[in-house]
Protein backbone atom coordinates (compact mmCIF):
# COMPACT_ATOMS: atom_id res chain seq x y z
CA UNK A 1 0.00 0.00 0.00
CA UNK A 2 1.91 3.06 -1.29
CA UNK A 3 1.34 6.69 -0.41
CA UNK A 4 3.72 7.98 -3.07
CA UNK A 5 7.23 9.04 -3.88
CA UNK A 6 9.45 10.52 -6.53
CA UNK A 7 12.43 10.07 -8.79
CA UNK A 8 15.80 11.49 -7.74
CA UNK A 9 17.84 12.70 -10.68
CA UNK A 10 21.04 12.61 -8.59
CA UNK A 11 21.00 8.92 -7.63
CA UNK A 12 18.74 8.02 -10.58
CA UNK A 13 16.41 5.96 -8.41
CA UNK A 14 12.78 6.19 -7.35
CA UNK A 15 12.01 6.40 -3.64
CA UNK A 16 8.61 5.44 -2.24
CA UNK A 17 6.90 5.98 1.12
CA UNK A 18 4.09 3.57 2.04
CA UNK A 19 0.93 4.53 3.84
CA UNK A 20 -0.69 2.62 6.69
CA UNK A 21 -3.95 2.44 8.54
CA UNK A 22 -2.28 3.92 11.60
CA UNK A 23 -1.02 6.90 9.57
CA UNK A 24 -4.54 7.46 8.26
CA UNK A 25 -6.05 7.24 11.72
CA UNK A 26 -3.50 9.78 12.98
CA UNK A 27 -4.60 12.16 10.19
CA UNK A 28 -8.28 11.65 11.03
CA UNK A 29 -7.52 12.50 14.68
CA UNK A 30 -6.17 15.89 13.56
CA UNK A 31 -8.80 16.88 11.00
CA UNK A 32 -11.19 18.68 13.35
CA UNK A 33 -8.33 20.58 15.01
CA UNK A 34 -7.21 22.00 11.67
CA UNK A 35 -10.79 22.56 10.46
CA UNK A 36 -11.54 24.64 13.56
CA UNK A 37 -8.39 26.72 13.01
CA UNK A 38 -9.06 27.54 9.34
CA UNK A 39 -9.32 31.30 8.89
CA UNK A 40 -9.60 31.51 5.11
CA UNK A 41 -12.07 30.47 2.46
CA UNK A 42 -9.73 27.65 1.40
CA UNK A 43 -8.89 24.42 3.15
CA UNK A 44 -5.52 22.80 3.87
CA UNK A 45 -3.88 19.46 3.28
CA UNK A 46 -3.20 17.73 6.60
CA UNK A 47 -0.46 15.12 6.77
CA UNK A 48 1.17 12.73 9.20
CA UNK A 49 4.54 11.00 8.94
CA UNK A 50 5.33 8.02 11.16
CA UNK A 51 9.08 7.62 11.62
CA UNK A 52 11.72 5.95 13.80
CA UNK A 53 14.58 7.65 15.62
CA UNK A 54 18.08 6.21 16.17
CA UNK A 55 16.83 4.19 19.15
CA UNK A 56 13.99 2.67 17.12
CA UNK A 57 11.35 4.69 18.95
CA UNK A 58 8.28 5.70 17.00
CA UNK A 59 7.80 9.41 16.31
CA UNK A 60 4.67 10.94 14.79
CA UNK A 61 5.19 14.21 12.90
CA UNK A 62 2.29 16.37 11.77
CA UNK A 63 1.95 19.18 9.23
CA UNK A 64 -0.55 21.22 7.26
CA UNK A 65 0.02 22.93 3.93
CA UNK A 66 0.77 26.63 3.58
CA UNK A 67 3.38 29.14 4.65
CA UNK A 68 1.35 30.86 7.35
CA UNK A 69 0.67 29.38 10.78
CA UNK A 70 -2.94 28.68 11.65
CA UNK A 71 -4.00 30.31 14.95
CA UNK A 72 -3.50 27.96 17.87
CA UNK A 73 -1.43 25.50 15.81
CA UNK A 74 2.00 27.12 16.08
CA UNK A 75 3.50 24.45 18.37
CA UNK A 76 4.04 20.82 17.48
CA UNK A 77 3.47 21.15 13.71
CA UNK A 78 6.19 20.97 11.07
CA UNK A 79 7.40 24.44 10.19
CA UNK A 80 8.16 25.97 6.79
CA UNK A 81 10.80 24.30 4.65
CA UNK A 82 12.51 27.67 4.35
CA UNK A 83 15.51 28.41 6.54
CA UNK A 84 14.45 29.31 10.08
CA UNK A 85 16.76 32.32 10.18
CA UNK A 86 14.99 33.89 7.19
CA UNK A 87 13.27 37.03 8.47
CA UNK A 88 9.50 37.14 8.36
CA UNK A 89 9.24 40.94 8.29
CA UNK A 90 9.27 41.45 4.52
CA UNK A 91 6.95 38.47 4.06
CA UNK A 92 4.43 39.75 6.60
CA UNK A 93 4.51 43.27 5.14
CA UNK A 94 4.03 41.91 1.62
CA UNK A 95 1.16 39.72 2.71
CA UNK A 96 -0.46 42.74 4.34
CA UNK A 97 -0.17 44.67 1.07
CA UNK A 98 -1.46 41.70 -0.95
CA UNK A 99 -4.43 41.32 1.37
CA UNK A 100 -5.12 45.06 1.15
CA UNK A 101 -4.99 44.89 -2.65
CA UNK A 102 -7.35 41.92 -2.66
CA UNK A 103 -9.75 43.79 -0.41
CA UNK A 104 -9.52 46.84 -2.68
CA UNK A 105 -10.33 44.66 -5.68
CA UNK A 106 -13.25 43.14 -3.80
CA UNK A 107 -14.55 46.56 -2.73
CA UNK A 108 -14.46 47.95 -6.29
CA UNK A 109 -17.83 46.40 -6.99
CA UNK A 110 -16.56 44.90 -10.24
CA UNK A 111 -19.22 42.19 -10.35
CA UNK A 112 -21.94 44.81 -9.82
CA UNK A 113 -20.46 46.93 -12.60
CA UNK A 114 -20.46 44.00 -15.04
CA UNK A 115 -24.04 43.10 -14.10
CA UNK A 116 -25.11 46.76 -14.35
CA UNK A 117 -23.59 47.12 -17.83
CA UNK A 118 -25.31 43.94 -18.95
CA UNK A 119 -28.68 45.16 -17.64
CA UNK A 120 -28.18 48.62 -19.20
CA UNK A 121 -27.37 47.05 -22.57
CA UNK A 122 -30.46 44.86 -22.43
CA UNK A 123 -32.72 47.77 -21.39
CA UNK A 124 -31.33 50.05 -24.11
CA UNK A 125 -31.59 47.40 -26.81
CA UNK A 126 -35.20 46.61 -25.86
CA UNK A 127 -36.16 50.33 -25.82
CA UNK A 128 -34.29 50.99 -29.08
CA UNK A 129 -36.03 48.06 -30.74
CA UNK A 130 -39.46 49.35 -29.59
CA UNK A 131 -38.62 52.87 -30.77
CA UNK A 132 -37.47 51.62 -34.15
CA UNK A 133 -40.69 49.60 -34.47
CA UNK A 134 -42.76 52.71 -33.79
CA UNK A 135 -40.75 54.68 -36.35
CA UNK A 136 -41.16 51.95 -39.01
CA UNK A 137 -44.93 51.86 -38.38
CA UNK A 138 -45.17 55.65 -38.84
CA UNK A 139 -43.20 55.42 -42.08
CA UNK A 140 -45.60 52.82 -43.45
CA UNK A 141 -48.60 55.02 -42.58
CA UNK A 142 -47.07 58.03 -44.35
CA UNK A 143 -46.28 55.90 -47.41
CA UNK A 144 -49.92 54.77 -47.60
CA UNK A 145 -51.12 58.39 -47.36
CA UNK A 146 -48.78 59.41 -50.20
CA UNK A 147 -50.04 56.56 -52.39
CA UNK A 148 -53.66 57.50 -51.66
CA UNK A 149 -53.17 61.21 -52.61
CA UNK A 150 -50.25 61.43 -55.07
CA UNK A 151 -51.18 64.97 -56.25
CA UNK A 152 -51.93 66.57 -52.86
CA UNK A 153 -48.83 68.81 -52.42
CA UNK A 154 -50.08 70.27 -49.15
CA UNK A 155 -50.42 66.76 -47.69
CA UNK A 156 -46.98 65.78 -48.94
CA UNK A 157 -45.45 68.87 -47.32
CA UNK A 158 -47.20 68.03 -44.08
CA UNK A 159 -45.90 64.42 -44.25
CA UNK A 160 -42.32 65.61 -44.91
CA UNK A 161 -42.51 67.86 -41.84
CA UNK A 162 -43.89 65.00 -39.78
CA UNK A 163 -41.00 62.79 -40.94
CA UNK A 164 -38.48 65.48 -40.00
CA UNK A 165 -40.08 65.99 -36.58
CA UNK A 166 -40.13 62.27 -36.00
CA UNK A 167 -36.43 61.98 -36.91
CA UNK A 168 -35.51 64.73 -34.45
CA UNK A 169 -37.62 63.15 -31.73
CA UNK A 170 -36.12 59.73 -32.48
CA UNK A 171 -32.54 61.01 -32.11
CA UNK A 172 -33.38 62.88 -28.91
CA UNK A 173 -35.22 59.90 -27.40
CA UNK A 174 -32.41 57.54 -28.43
CA UNK A 175 -29.88 59.83 -26.74
CA UNK A 176 -31.93 59.82 -23.55
CA UNK A 177 -32.27 56.05 -23.69
CA UNK A 178 -28.52 55.65 -24.24
CA UNK A 179 -27.54 57.83 -21.24
CA UNK A 180 -27.86 55.01 -18.61
CA UNK A 181 -25.89 52.69 -20.90
CA UNK A 182 -23.15 55.29 -21.37
CA UNK A 183 -22.97 55.78 -17.61
CA UNK A 184 -22.78 52.03 -16.99
CA UNK A 185 -20.13 51.67 -19.71
CA UNK A 186 -18.06 54.50 -18.24
CA UNK A 187 -18.25 52.96 -14.76
CA UNK A 188 -17.35 49.55 -16.16
CA UNK A 189 -14.36 50.87 -18.14
CA UNK A 190 -13.11 52.97 -15.24
CA UNK A 191 -13.32 50.03 -12.81
CA UNK A 192 -11.73 47.74 -15.39
CA UNK A 193 -8.74 50.05 -15.69
CA UNK A 194 -8.44 50.29 -11.90
CA UNK A 195 -8.93 46.54 -11.53
CA UNK A 196 -6.21 45.76 -14.05
CA UNK A 197 -3.82 48.16 -12.31
CA UNK A 198 -4.50 46.53 -8.91
CA UNK A 199 -4.11 43.07 -10.40
CA UNK A 200 -0.82 44.03 -12.04
CA UNK A 201 0.46 45.40 -8.73
CA UNK A 202 -0.70 42.28 -6.91
CA UNK A 203 0.92 40.04 -9.54
CA UNK A 204 4.25 41.89 -9.27
CA UNK A 205 4.23 41.64 -5.46
CA UNK A 206 3.16 38.00 -5.54
CA UNK A 207 5.90 37.10 -8.01
CA UNK A 208 8.45 39.00 -5.94
CA UNK A 209 7.34 37.18 -2.79
CA UNK A 210 7.44 33.81 -4.56
CA UNK A 211 10.94 34.60 -5.80
CA UNK A 212 11.97 35.43 -2.22
CA UNK A 213 10.46 32.13 -1.05
CA UNK A 214 12.45 30.24 -3.66
CA UNK A 215 15.66 32.03 -2.71
CA UNK A 216 15.13 31.12 0.96
CA UNK A 217 14.45 27.44 0.25
CA UNK A 218 17.36 25.08 0.70
CA UNK A 219 16.09 21.49 0.82
CA UNK A 220 18.22 18.87 2.58
CA UNK A 221 17.56 15.20 1.86
CA UNK A 222 18.24 12.12 3.99
CA UNK A 223 21.72 11.77 2.51
CA UNK A 224 22.55 15.24 3.80
CA UNK A 225 22.65 16.75 0.29
CA UNK A 226 21.41 20.35 0.15
CA UNK A 227 19.89 21.90 -2.96
CA UNK A 228 17.91 25.01 -3.75
CA UNK A 229 14.28 24.32 -4.57
CA UNK A 230 14.98 25.12 -8.23
CA UNK A 231 17.87 22.61 -8.41
CA UNK A 232 15.87 19.97 -6.52
CA UNK A 233 13.03 20.35 -9.01
CA UNK A 234 12.81 17.73 -11.77
CA UNK A 235 13.84 19.15 -15.18
CA UNK A 236 10.96 19.90 -17.50
CA UNK A 237 8.41 20.47 -14.73
CA UNK A 238 7.06 23.89 -13.87
CA UNK A 239 8.04 25.38 -10.51
CA UNK A 240 4.59 26.20 -9.14
CA UNK A 241 3.93 28.89 -6.53
CA UNK A 242 3.93 27.36 -3.05
CA UNK A 243 6.19 24.44 -4.01
CA UNK A 244 7.83 23.11 -0.88
CA UNK A 245 5.09 24.29 1.45
CA UNK A 246 2.64 21.43 1.00
CA UNK A 247 2.26 19.10 3.98
CA UNK A 248 4.42 16.28 2.54
CA UNK A 249 7.63 18.30 1.89
CA UNK A 250 7.28 19.97 5.29
CA UNK A 251 7.00 16.55 6.97
CA UNK A 252 9.98 15.10 5.11
CA UNK A 253 12.18 18.13 5.72
CA UNK A 254 11.22 17.99 9.40
CA UNK A 255 12.20 14.31 9.53
CA UNK A 256 15.55 15.09 7.89
CA UNK A 257 16.25 17.82 10.48
CA UNK A 258 15.49 15.40 13.30
CA UNK A 259 17.46 12.45 11.88
CA UNK A 260 14.36 10.24 11.58
CA UNK A 261 13.67 7.37 9.17
CA UNK A 262 10.25 7.54 7.44
CA UNK A 263 7.99 4.51 7.93
CA UNK A 264 4.56 5.58 6.66
CA UNK A 265 2.68 8.68 5.57
CA UNK A 266 -0.88 9.81 4.89
CA UNK A 267 -2.49 13.07 3.77
CA UNK A 268 -6.11 14.28 3.62
CA UNK A 269 -7.84 17.48 2.60
CA UNK A 270 -9.69 19.51 5.23
CA UNK A 271 -12.06 22.39 4.50
CA UNK A 272 -13.36 24.09 1.33
CA UNK A 273 -11.79 22.96 -1.94
CA UNK A 274 -9.45 24.73 -4.30
CA UNK A 275 -10.86 25.62 -7.71
CA UNK A 276 -8.27 23.42 -9.38
CA UNK A 277 -7.52 20.69 -8.56
CA UNK A 278 -10.78 19.96 -6.78
CA UNK A 279 -10.41 18.47 -3.30
CA UNK A 280 -13.04 16.77 -1.18
CA UNK A 281 -13.17 17.48 2.55
CA UNK A 282 -12.04 14.39 4.47
CA UNK A 283 -10.68 12.51 1.43
CA UNK A 284 -7.14 11.03 1.41
CA UNK A 285 -4.73 11.98 -1.38
CA UNK A 286 -1.25 11.12 -2.58
CA UNK A 287 1.37 13.78 -3.36
CA UNK A 288 0.10 16.54 -5.63
CA UNK A 289 1.34 16.59 -9.21
CA UNK A 290 2.02 20.34 -9.32
CA UNK A 291 4.08 21.08 -6.20
CA UNK A 292 5.16 17.88 -4.46
CA UNK A 293 6.11 15.25 -7.02
CA UNK A 294 8.82 17.35 -8.74
CA UNK A 295 10.81 17.69 -5.48
CA UNK A 296 9.95 14.47 -3.62
CA UNK A 297 12.69 12.50 -5.37
CA UNK A 298 15.34 14.78 -3.91
CA UNK A 299 13.73 14.97 -0.46
CA UNK A 300 13.33 11.18 -0.15
CA UNK A 301 16.81 10.27 -1.38
CA UNK A 302 18.61 8.32 1.36
CA UNK A 303 15.46 7.67 3.40
CA UNK A 304 16.25 3.97 3.59
CA UNK A 305 19.39 4.73 5.61
CA UNK A 306 19.43 8.35 6.77
CA UNK A 307 22.91 9.84 7.00
CA UNK A 308 24.29 11.14 10.27
CA UNK A 309 23.93 14.84 9.62
CA UNK A 310 25.81 17.57 11.45
CA UNK A 311 24.36 17.97 14.92
CA UNK A 312 22.20 21.03 14.41
CA UNK A 313 20.74 20.41 17.89
CA UNK A 314 24.20 21.29 19.25
CA UNK A 315 23.09 20.35 22.76
CA UNK A 316 24.21 17.47 24.94
CA UNK A 317 21.27 15.33 26.03
CA UNK A 318 21.91 14.42 29.66
CA UNK A 319 18.82 12.29 30.26
CA UNK A 320 15.45 11.63 28.65
CA UNK A 321 12.17 9.94 29.41
CA UNK A 322 8.98 9.31 27.49
CA UNK A 323 7.70 12.82 28.20
CA UNK A 324 10.75 14.94 29.03
CA UNK A 325 14.31 15.79 28.12
CA UNK A 326 17.21 17.24 30.14
CA UNK A 327 19.93 19.00 28.18
CA UNK A 328 23.17 20.77 28.99
CA UNK A 329 22.43 24.42 28.23
CA UNK A 330 25.57 26.31 27.16
CA UNK A 331 26.24 29.72 28.62
CA UNK A 332 25.09 32.68 26.51
CA UNK A 333 22.42 30.63 24.72
CA UNK A 334 18.83 31.70 25.35
CA UNK A 335 16.60 29.21 27.15
CA UNK A 336 13.60 30.27 25.03
CA UNK A 337 13.43 32.47 21.92
CA UNK A 338 13.17 36.22 22.35
CA UNK A 339 11.67 38.87 20.11
CA UNK A 340 13.31 39.55 16.77
CA UNK A 341 15.10 37.30 14.27
CA UNK A 342 18.43 37.69 16.10
CA UNK A 343 16.90 36.00 19.17
CA UNK A 344 15.33 32.98 17.45
CA UNK A 345 18.14 30.60 18.43
CA UNK A 346 17.51 29.06 21.85
CA UNK A 347 17.49 25.74 23.65
CA UNK A 348 13.74 25.42 23.09
CA UNK A 349 13.98 26.32 19.39
CA UNK A 350 16.72 23.75 18.79
CA UNK A 351 14.82 21.00 20.56
CA UNK A 352 11.60 21.75 18.66
CA UNK A 353 13.35 21.72 15.30
CA UNK A 354 16.10 19.14 15.66
CA UNK A 355 15.34 16.68 18.48
CA UNK A 356 13.47 13.61 17.19
CA UNK A 357 10.49 13.74 19.55
CA UNK A 358 10.66 17.42 20.39
CA UNK A 359 8.22 19.01 17.93
CA UNK A 360 5.83 20.06 20.71
CA UNK A 361 8.50 20.63 23.39
CA UNK A 362 7.84 23.23 26.08
CA UNK A 363 10.17 24.86 28.58
CA UNK A 364 9.48 23.78 32.16
CA UNK A 365 11.80 26.38 33.70
CA UNK A 366 14.41 28.85 32.49
CA UNK A 367 18.07 29.51 33.06
CA UNK A 368 19.54 32.97 32.56
CA UNK A 369 21.04 33.69 29.15
CA UNK A 370 24.58 33.64 30.62
CA UNK A 371 24.05 30.60 32.90
CA UNK A 372 25.04 27.09 31.86
CA UNK A 373 23.82 23.71 33.07
CA UNK A 374 20.93 21.27 33.35
CA UNK A 375 17.63 22.41 31.85
CA UNK A 376 14.55 20.22 31.64
CA UNK A 377 12.00 20.45 28.82
CA UNK A 378 8.66 18.68 28.58
CA UNK A 379 7.68 17.02 25.30
CA UNK A 380 3.99 17.93 25.62
CA UNK A 381 1.73 20.33 27.49
CA UNK A 382 0.47 17.83 30.06
CA UNK A 383 3.99 16.84 31.13
CA UNK A 384 4.99 20.49 31.30
CA UNK A 385 2.15 21.20 33.73
CA UNK A 386 3.05 18.21 35.94
CA UNK A 387 6.76 19.03 36.17
CA UNK A 388 6.11 22.75 36.65
CA UNK A 389 3.79 21.86 39.53
CA UNK A 390 6.79 20.23 41.21
CA UNK A 391 8.80 23.42 40.85
CA UNK A 392 5.92 25.40 42.37
CA UNK A 393 5.55 22.90 45.22
CA UNK A 394 9.35 22.95 45.70
CA UNK A 395 9.65 19.18 45.50
CA UNK A 396 12.37 19.47 42.86
CA UNK A 397 15.96 19.62 44.06
CA UNK A 398 18.37 22.01 42.33
CA UNK A 399 22.04 22.67 43.06
CA UNK A 400 24.21 25.28 41.37
CA UNK A 401 27.96 25.77 41.45
CA UNK A 402 29.45 29.26 41.31
CA UNK A 403 32.83 30.89 41.65
CA UNK A 404 32.48 34.05 43.75
CA UNK A 405 34.76 37.04 43.13
CA UNK A 406 35.98 37.34 46.71
CA UNK A 407 36.48 35.39 49.91
CA UNK A 408 33.30 34.17 51.62
CA UNK A 409 34.06 33.52 55.31
CA UNK A 410 30.78 31.91 56.40
CA UNK A 411 30.85 28.16 55.71
CA UNK A 412 27.11 27.58 55.32
CA UNK A 413 23.92 29.54 55.67
CA UNK A 414 20.70 30.90 54.21
CA UNK A 415 20.06 34.11 52.30
CA UNK A 416 16.55 35.55 52.39
CA UNK A 417 16.27 38.74 50.38
CA UNK A 418 13.05 39.70 48.52
CA UNK A 419 13.54 40.57 44.85
CA UNK A 420 11.71 42.61 42.24
CA UNK A 421 12.40 44.12 38.81
CA UNK A 422 14.58 47.23 38.85
CA UNK A 423 12.52 48.84 36.07
CA UNK A 424 10.61 48.31 32.83
CA UNK A 425 13.57 48.87 30.54
CA UNK A 426 16.24 46.79 32.26
CA UNK A 427 16.96 43.12 32.87
CA UNK A 428 18.26 43.88 36.34
CA UNK A 429 16.53 42.90 39.55
CA UNK A 430 16.87 44.57 42.92
CA UNK A 431 16.51 43.71 46.58
CA UNK A 432 13.44 45.49 47.93
CA UNK A 433 11.02 44.98 50.85
CA UNK A 434 8.10 44.96 48.38
CA UNK A 435 9.71 42.25 46.27
CA UNK A 436 8.80 38.57 46.12
CA UNK A 437 10.30 36.31 48.82
CA UNK A 438 13.52 34.63 47.71
CA UNK A 439 15.39 32.02 49.74
CA UNK A 440 18.77 30.43 48.98
CA UNK A 441 20.84 27.90 50.93
CA UNK A 442 24.60 27.93 50.37
CA UNK A 443 27.73 26.04 51.33
CA UNK A 444 31.35 27.04 50.76
CA UNK A 445 33.35 24.24 49.10
CA UNK A 446 36.75 25.94 49.08
CA UNK A 447 38.82 28.92 48.06
CA UNK A 448 41.45 29.65 45.43
CA UNK A 449 43.22 32.86 44.34
CA UNK A 450 40.92 35.19 46.29
CA UNK A 451 37.81 33.45 44.91
CA UNK A 452 35.35 31.12 46.61
CA UNK A 453 33.62 28.04 45.17
CA UNK A 454 30.06 27.99 46.48
CA UNK A 455 27.33 25.35 46.22
CA UNK A 456 23.91 27.04 46.02
CA UNK A 457 20.53 25.44 46.58
CA UNK A 458 17.77 27.86 45.55
CA UNK A 459 14.58 27.10 47.47
CA UNK A 460 12.62 29.65 45.43
CA UNK A 461 13.22 30.36 41.76
CA UNK A 462 13.26 34.12 41.26
CA UNK A 463 14.93 35.77 38.30
CA UNK A 464 18.64 36.47 39.01
CA UNK A 465 18.14 35.10 42.52
CA UNK A 466 21.59 33.53 42.94
CA UNK A 467 23.37 36.43 41.23
CA UNK A 468 21.80 39.04 43.51
CA UNK A 469 22.00 36.93 46.68
CA UNK A 470 25.72 36.59 46.00
CA UNK A 471 26.41 40.23 45.09
CA UNK A 472 24.26 42.05 47.64
CA UNK A 473 25.90 43.29 50.84
CA UNK A 474 23.28 41.44 52.91
CA UNK A 475 23.97 38.25 50.97
CA UNK A 476 27.49 36.92 50.34
CA UNK A 477 28.73 40.44 49.67
CA UNK A 478 30.62 39.47 46.50
CA UNK A 479 29.36 38.90 42.92
CA UNK A 480 29.62 35.73 40.91
CA UNK A 481 32.67 35.76 38.66
CA UNK A 482 31.88 37.16 35.20
CA UNK A 483 28.56 38.71 36.23
CA UNK A 484 28.24 41.74 33.93
CA UNK A 485 25.07 42.97 35.69
CA UNK A 486 26.08 42.84 39.35
CA UNK A 487 29.85 42.46 39.17
CA UNK A 488 32.62 42.55 36.56
CA UNK A 489 32.18 41.29 33.00
CA UNK A 490 34.28 38.39 31.70
CA UNK A 491 34.02 36.04 28.74
CA UNK A 492 31.98 33.59 30.82
CA UNK A 493 29.63 33.69 33.80
CA UNK A 494 30.80 31.10 36.32
CA UNK A 495 27.35 29.96 37.40
CA UNK A 496 26.35 26.41 36.50
CA UNK A 497 23.14 24.43 37.13
CA UNK A 498 24.96 21.35 38.39
CA UNK A 499 22.30 18.88 39.52
CA UNK A 500 18.54 18.59 39.11
CA UNK A 501 16.09 16.09 40.59
CA UNK A 502 12.37 15.73 39.85
CA UNK A 503 9.68 13.05 39.55
CA UNK A 504 8.88 11.49 36.18
CA UNK A 505 5.44 12.91 35.23
CA UNK A 506 4.20 9.50 34.07
CA UNK A 507 5.76 6.91 36.42
CA UNK A 508 6.44 9.12 39.44
CA UNK A 509 9.97 7.68 39.65
CA UNK A 510 12.58 10.06 41.00
CA UNK A 511 15.03 11.25 38.35
CA UNK A 512 18.39 12.81 39.22
CA UNK A 513 20.64 14.43 36.64
CA UNK A 514 24.16 15.80 37.02
CA UNK A 515 25.49 18.17 34.36
CA UNK A 516 29.27 18.19 33.73
CA UNK A 517 31.08 21.47 34.18
CA UNK A 518 31.99 23.54 31.10
CA UNK A 519 35.54 23.02 29.84
CA UNK A 520 36.57 26.59 30.71
CA UNK A 521 36.06 26.13 34.46
CA UNK A 522 39.35 26.06 36.41
CA UNK A 523 40.90 22.69 37.31
CA UNK A 524 40.79 23.68 40.97
CA UNK A 525 37.02 23.17 40.85
CA UNK A 526 37.34 19.39 40.52
CA UNK A 527 39.73 19.17 43.48
CA UNK A 528 37.32 21.11 45.67
CA UNK A 529 34.30 19.07 44.48
CA UNK A 530 35.92 15.98 45.90
CA UNK A 531 34.72 17.18 49.31
CA UNK A 532 31.04 17.19 48.29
Amino acid sequence: MTWGGGYCQRCQEAHLVPTSEKAKSEVVARMDVVRDALNTRLGRMVGVLIAHDDAGREVVLQAYSGTKCLPGLEIGWAGPTRRIEATQTEEDDTFDVLNALSQSIESLGWRDAVAGLKDAKRTFEEAQSALQGQRASARRERALLRQASPDDEALHAQLRQASWNESVTYRQTLKELRAPLDAATARHDSLLEELQALRRERRVLSNRLQSAFNDEHELTNFRGVKQSIEDAHLPGSILSPGAGECAAPKLLQDAVRRGLRPIAMAEAWVGPSLDEPMRVDGEFYGPCQERCLPILGHLLCGMERPARLSDALNLTVLSEGDDWLVVDKPGFVLATPGRGPEKIDSVLTRVRRHYGRGAAARAVHRLDHETSGAMVLALDGESQAKIQAQFVARTTHKRYLAWIDGVVEQATGEISLPLRSAGRFTREQEVHPDGKPALTEFRVLGRSENRTLVLFRPITGRSHQLRLHAAHRDGLGAPIRGDSLYGSEEEHLYLHAWTLAFDDPRSGQRTEVCCPLPAYWPETTYELLATV
